[in-house]
């Protein structure tokens, strides 16, 4: 294929919009569409070079994997082995145990299936993963396995003027499976090959069709390549719904980089502009630079302990990541790219490679990270993992569902209570084991899930569609196992209320309003939003709280209103105190929350949970700010041990003593001690 240097342009328009959006700019929200347009690029190139070999029978296994193993893998083993050693320096235990086991995915092009089993809502954050960007080299590596083959069986099977269009059906479903995919599992739709196929086709299809793009008219080239350039921009300049991507939402990206691809070579203004020299250049280094800069980036991130950049940081990286992008491409890949090894040598030498990069991984994997690095006293905060480990004291079934039983035995506990709720009731429970055996009461936990109470069609909604669908049966559940215990005496609630206060609506009318709220400038429109959903919030826990006083043993209900929460991770700054990592020193208290903070959200939350308990009287609610916010600052600190295990969550690995102290400062205690001499009065009554 004749060598067209627009394509390289293109790269460029991919590869500085990904590297700019990883750096935080913020004029580009859709910049990491330009993975997609990376994939169509790819599909493209590599399907003219397969579709002409297999036409003159030329086609060889070996040497097309022998050419993709001299293309990926020189400048990936190199980035491999390098972040092998930095993480070392800059990452906290958790961090380079997950990095290892990353690094092992990635060296066998399965990085996208790794990320996708092993991102969520409780692993490490997307963006401390130095190795996260190879995920689109594993989606590549995959399509490449099965291109070929489908290719050679086509041509062999179909006439070959039905190939083309045999390929435009594979994509074509693949694209609406994605597009279903995404509104029933988003991330699985994201990092899943079959899903993301869809991309690399619309490329590969532009190599059925040499004859017509270098026959069509030359004002259709024109008009496609301004058509193109306009798709791309509108793509990366423009906001994506979350719930649209990467279906719908890669769309332009996509079909952009196709109408440029479809008039490569044709001339006009686009194709000149993209052909001048500077993006050439970086077009030819976008793989590299695509390589380095996600590790460059994330490390900094984890040195400055996640503090936002500043504009000369990111001017600074973003240099830093091209200098890298270049060496990387003009001393490794260029090199290893035109060497005159055999095919088979190179495929075993690759294969060598990936073996070697892995064992010092396996190595950091096998030690969990590393954790000696670490001074004792931080060995409870090593890592994600190990903050939320606890162990159920008491492993029951209500039915064939599994809950867990905390404080005094259930079988013969004479006070039950049961808690629903999400990760900010399960991060309750060491705490309210505690309490339970204080107060010789049988706690259980149904969940996990948000306490979403109305699961009629019309009721409260939440953005998250596939997790809504999930949990609408959260609250027949609860009355169910009350109906199955009527020993139960209390419930408690617990969630990240001023989150929901976001993130449920009564009706779907609502909903667009506060969406149209959240989208206007005005400086009052989030909190605008957020009372509308904190005030239905409160009407649904007093419709809940009558519900459980009209039952036969008149169910009381507590509500935990929630602790302070942090705008960012304060981890990475409290392991800066351990000065075992490379790490910047913080701001001085950084690792407590700042009531200033609160006031635009979880105080006024707070308010709207005490008064509407006032009011009602059907409930009373604990407010843990109470006890632990003075006027600046909320205690971060107990009995010497650091409680939170990220922005909003407890830790769940302190020791015993801990949880007692803590549970009676945040009201807990003294709550289910009320609980139970109410519960000791009503039974002393009935006898």
């Amino acid at each position: 294929m004749k060598y067209q240097p627009e394509i390289d342009g293109l790269r460029t328009i991919s590869v500085v919009s990904v590297l700019l959006y990883h750096l935080g700019v913020s004029w580009i929200p859709g910049g990491f569409t330009g993975v997609d347009i990376f994939f169509v690029i790819s599909g493209f190139l590599i399907t003219t070079i397969i579709k002409n070999e297999i036409q003159r029978e030329a086609f060889s296994f070996p040497s097309f994997y022998a050419r993709r193993i001299r293309r990926i893998f020189p400048a990936l083993t190199a980035v491999l082995l390098v972040t092998s050693v930095a993480g070392y320096f800059f990452l906290a235990p958790g961090d380079f145990d997950g990095q290892a086991r990353s690094a092992i995915a990635a060296a066998a092009s399965v990085s996208n299936i790794y990320f996708y089993l092993n991102t969520g809502y409780f692993d490490n954050s997307a963006e401390t993963l130095p190795l996260l960007h190879t995920w689109s080299l594993g989606v590549e590596e995959q399509f490449y396995i099965f291109l070929p083959i489908l290719l050679i069986l086509a041509f062999k099977v179909l006439p070959r003027k039905f190939v083309g269009p045999a390929l435009i059906a594979v994509i074509a479903l693949s694209f609406f499976a994605s597009v279903w995919r995404v509104g029933v599992e988003q991330k699985a739709a994201f990092y899943l090959m079959h899903y993301r196929a869809w991309e690399l086709g619309v490329g590969a299809v532009l190599a059925f069709a040499p004859s017509w793009r270098s026959n069509a008219p030359q004002w259709l080239a024109h008009l496609s390549t301004v058509a193109g350039i306009g798709l791309i921009g509108y793509s990366l300049f423009s906001s994506h719904p979350p719930e649209s991507f990467p279906g719908l939402g890669a769309l332009p990206a996509t079909l952009g980089a196709a109408l440029l691809l479809a008039f490569c070579g044709r001339g006009g203004i686009v194709n000149r502009a993209l052909s001048l020299p500077p993006l050439v250049f970086m077009g030819k280094i976008s793989y590299s630079l695509y390589l380095w800069h996600w590790p460059l980036i994330v490390y900094w991130r984890h040195y400055t302990s996640w503090e936002p950049m500043s504009l000369m940081e990111q001017v600074l990286l973003g240099i830093a990541a091209t200098i890298a992008g270049w060496a990387s491409w003009r001393f490794i890949e260029t090199p290893f790219r035109y060497g005159a090894a055999t095919n088979w040598r190179t495929i075993w030498a690759g294969i060598a490679a990936m073996a070697f990069v892995s064992i010092p991984a396996l190595l950091i994997a096998s030690s969990s990270g590393m954790p000696a690095r670490l001074p004792p006293s931080y060995h409870a905060l090593q890592s994600k993992d190990t903050m939320w480990n606890w162990d159920c004291p008491e492993n029951r079934f209500f039915g064939k569902e599994y809950f867990c039983s905390a404080g005094a035995p259930w079988s013969s506990a004479k006070v039950k209570a049961v808690v629903i709720g999400d990760s900010h009731a399960q991060h309750l429970m060491p705490l309210l084991h505690e309490v339970g055996i204080q107060t010789k009461t049988a706690i259980g936990l149904l969940g996990p899930c948000p306490p979403v109470f109305d699961p009629a069609p019309g009721g409260l909604r939440h953005f998250d569609r596939a997790f809504l669908e999930q949990c609408f049966e959260s609250r027949p559940r609860l009355f169910r196992f009350l109906a199955s215990n009527p020993d139960v005496s209390t419930v408690i609630v617990a969630g990240l209320w001023p989150m929901l206060g976001y993130s449920v609506f009564k009706t779907d009318d609502e909903l667009s309003v506060v969406r149209e709220a959240r989208n206007t400038p005005s400086p009052t429109a989030p909190r605008d939003a957020f009372l509308a959903g904190a005030n239905h919030i409160s009407q649904e826990l007093t419709a809940l709280a009558n519900e459980l006083l009209a039952l036969g043993s008149g169910v009381r209900m507590i509500v935990f209103s929630d602790i302070p929460t942090f705008k960012r991770d304060p981890l990475p700054c409290v392991l800066t105190r351990s000065s075992a990592l490379l790490r910047r020193a913080c701001d001085e208290n950084v690792e407590m929350v700042s009531t200033d903070s609160m006031e635009m959200f979880q105080f006024p939350m707070a308010e709207i949970l005490r008064n509407t308990a006032k009011e009602s009287k059907a409930f009373e609610v604990v407010i843990p700010t109470d006890s632990l916010c003075t006027t600046s600052l909320c205690e971060a600190y107990i009995n010497n041990s650091y409680i939170y295990r990220d922005s909003d969550h407890l830790r769940r690995n302190m020791d015993r003593e801990t949880n007692a102290i803590l549970a009676e400062k945040l009201g807990l205690t003294t709550a289910l001690k009320n609980n139970a001499s109410r519960q000791r009065e009503f039974t002393a009554l009935s006898k």
